[in-house]
């Protein structure tokens, strides 16, 4: 399985059973749903597209720019 990083930070979690903990978050690209529901507008490749905000995460037009990353490297991220 491939794992496409967009970011990752440190941050207290802000909502849920475990808000005010600190906690590591992930952002992977690559995301399989349109979500033109949102309606922000964007373009790959010279062609207009309606997504979530995220979408330069999302889109897999963006794919070829993030960083792959294995599940060992997040591990050492994590530690």
């Amino acid at each position: 399985m491939k794992l496409y990083l967009v970011e990752e930070f440190v941050s207290l979690q802000g909502e849920g059973r475990y808000r005010g903990f600190r906690s590591h978050f992930f952002r992977f690209g690559g995301c399989n749903r349109v979500c033109s529901e949102f309606g922000v507008e964007y373009e790959v490749g010279g062609v207009k597209r309606l997504g979530c905000d995220s979408y330069y995460g999302v889109d897999r037009g963006f794919v070829s720019s993030l960083s792959e990353v294995s599940a060992k490297t997040l591990i050492k991220i994590l530690k």
